[in-house]
Order: C-alpha cells, then structure tokens, then sequence
C-alpha cells in the first residue's frame, strides 16, 4: 500500500483512538510481567525438655513460603503466597503430630497453606487499603501480631485501612477469619481493630480499641471482649551515643463469656519499660501486669504474638485466672555482626500471692548481608509453688533461614 497523506491521517487518527486501550492493556499486562516473586525458607530444629512428660520432643521441620506481587496498575497491587511446613528427616518426635505419645507440645504441623492473598491500593500519599488473607502487626505485637517465631504464622482475612502523615498515624481494620499457626485455632470471627498514634517530640503517644467477637469453635466457648488502652514509647538522646529508652502502657479490658452460661469479667493491663542504650549495647527493666478479676479471669490477647512477652519457654499462652505479674531484665549486645540477648523473668499472680517461677531466655543469632541468618535460642522455666500446673521445661532451637 502506498502511503500518501489522504491514507496516513485516518490511520494516525484510528490510533490516536485506541491508545488508552492499548495503553490500558500493556500496563495491565505489565503489572504482572514487572512483579517481584518473593521467597523465604527456614529450617529449624527444636527440643523440649518438660517435667511430667515421659518423652522428650524433638522436631527438624522447614517452612518454606513462595509470593508474588504485582506492580502497580492504577494505584493497585496484588499479592499472593504459598506456605508449606513439613517435617525434615522423620525428626517428629512431638506432639500433637504424634498425640499417642507422652511428648510435651512443638506447635509446627505439616501443613500447606495459602498465607497471604490480597489487592492493595495506595490513592494518595501516606495512604493504604488492603483487603484479603493477610499479616497483621500493630504496635509491638501485644494484642496484634502475626506469631512470626511458628513456623507457620498468623494472619487475617480481613480489610484493613491505614493511613500515615505528618506524625499521624491510623490503623483500621476488620477480621473476619483467624488463620491460626495450627488448623485447630483458625477461626470465624468479627473483630474490630482501632489504632491511632503521635508522634511527639518525646514519644510516640497510642490510643487504641480491639473489639473481639469470636463464636463457637465446637466446644461451647465464645466470647466479646471490648479492650481500650493507651501507650506512650519513646526514646531520648543523652549524648555520646548514650540514650534513654522508655514506655508505658495501660488498657482495660471487659468480656462477656460463654461457657454453658454467661459471665461478665473484667481486667486491666500495665506495663512500664526503663534502661538505657549505649551504641549496640541495651540494657532494659520491666514490670508487666495482665490483671485478674478476683481470681476468675485473667487478662487475655487472643491475637497477640504472645511468645515474645512473658518468657520464650510459652508457659504463660493463656493468662491465669489470678493473673499474671512479669518482673524482668533484658541486655542486648551486638558485636561483630552477632545478635546476643539475654532476658530474666520473675512471673507471680496479681491475687493470692502466687509464685509462679522464674524463666531464663539467651539468644545469639547472625545474618550474612540480607538474605540469610542462623541462629541458637535457650529458654529454662524453673517452676515454683504450682509445679503441676506450671510445670518447669527448658527449650532450645538451632536454625538457618534464606530469603530474597
């Protein structure tokens, strides 16, 4: 065909015409062309050493999860991921995996799952919504977490907004299903979470209200429970790499609970952190109170990562009705490139001048560039006046783990 002006102008107008379809269609073809595959696996052995079990427990187990994320195609991305644990070695020496034996608990089951599976959009600047399976992580994890140390973690069906500027922070979400580190904890829920902070010039100042209705999980149990607090953290430069490191925080807590009949219970929570920084070196006091309600309940976080508070040995999972006090002291040093922390726990009850027992926990762990670190953690609980129920177990854990 032979191009003249009276054949080339209908033809750059018949372009002209279509190009924000086309346009439309490279980028949405490009949004999953240019994503980014994200990958990590960690292999970990654990061994259990508890008091009035016959056995002791053994694991070697490794999670592996597999994502891919989207570029952006009008303010939007999508994210989906595998997560697979399975035992390595025929190392399964726990339980619940085998329930016949007398094996104390490694909460790591074989299982394949999908972790995270979400649409995400960021309109504006400083803002996000997300909707989907997904990780959720507020504050320092006490009442939200993900259960990161399991090998397979928590996470959320759920919508969750946030948005953060000029020191102002929101986080907004609702839960409608817990996907829990073992099958027997997932969970049809309908929990609202609320969280706003400042950030001043002294502290990052938090209001929040985690509002939790969790129904029937087939043994007659359900609950709302209403949680309203206040944190203040912050940290304070003295001068030659010294500084000064705080927080407190208190909440209260109301739940009506159903167990073949109803109760309405309440508690509070207080905790107050102290110490000093110096370069890699930290050393903190604590004093952590999750409060009784005259011996009938104790303060619970139902969603928290419980194992980083009141003591790696996971003695304390479920608050004890008379409560729970955690007296303790943590150094962290790093040297080398090594991690090193050590922490002592005190725990007694808030009624009935109950000693509980006392916990040591030592970690030391080092990463190579950004993709891979191993690691050694120890923790010893020494069990005091209620032996039976708390009963005194020492732990220990030895892993590597790759990522890119």
């Amino acid at each position: 065909m032979k191009l003249t002006k009276s054949t080339i102008r209908p033809l750059i107008l018949s372009l002209a015409t279509a190009s924000p379809a086309v346009l439309a269609g490279d980028s949405f073809y490009e949004a999953f062309s240019e994503g980014k595959v994200k990958f990590d696996s960690r292999l970990r052995y654990e061994s259990v050493e508890q008091d009035g079990k016959s056995d002791n427990a053994s694991g070697l187990t490794i999670r592996t999860r597999l994502g891919y994320e989207t570029a952006e195609f009008y303010t939007l991305k999508g994210y989906v991921e595998m997560l697979d644990n399975r035992v390595v070695g025929g190392i399964d020496d726990f339980a619940p995996v085998r329930p016949g034996a007398d094996y104390p608990v490694i909460a790591d089951p074989a299982v394949t799952v999908l972790n995270q599976g979400y649409l995400q959009s960021t309109p504006i600047e400083g803002m996000n919504i997300r909707g989907g399976r997904q990780r959720i992580i507020i504050d320092n994890a006490r009442f939200v977490g993900n259960v990161g140390w399991r090998q397979n973690e928590q996470t959320f069906d759920s919508f969750r907004y946030q948005y953060d500027v000029s020191g102002f922070e929101m986080d907004l979400a609702y839960i409608g299903r817990v996907k829990g580190i073992v099958p027997t904890f997932d969970a049809k829920v309908d929990d609202i979470i609320a969280n706003v902070a400042y950030n001043t010039g002294v502290g990052k100042i938090t209001a929040y209200y985690y509002g939790l209705n969790h129904s029937d999980r087939g043994n007659d149990i359900r609950f709302d429970m209403n949680t309203y607090g206040v944190r203040w953290n912050g940290k304070a430069d003295l001068g030659n790499k010294w500084k000064l490191l705080y927080s407190a925080e208190y909440a209260q807590q109301s739940v009506s609970l159903w167990k073949g009949q109803k109760a309405d219970l309440d508690a509070s929570y207080l905790v107050g952190e102290f110490g000093f920084g110096w370069d890699a070196y930290s050393l903190l006091a604590g004093y952590e109170v999750l409060g009784s309600d005259d011996g009938n309940y104790g303060f619970q976080t139902p969603l928290a990562t419980k194992h980083k508070f009141n003591g790696w040995a996971d003695v304390f999972l479920v608050t004890p009705a008379q409560g729970l006090s955690d007296t303790y002291l943590k150094a962290v040093a790093k040297v080398a490139g090594f991690k090193f922390v050590a922490v002592y726990h005190q725990f007694n009850s808030t009624e009935g001048d109950v000693n509980y027992g006392n916990e040591v926990d030592l970690l030391a762990a080092k990463s190579f560039g950004k993709r891979y670190t191993v690691g050694l953690k120890y923790a010893n609980f020494s069990a005091s006046d209620l032996p039976d129920t708390y009963a005194s177990r020492s732990k220990y854990w030895v892993w590597g783990e790759i990522k890119f």
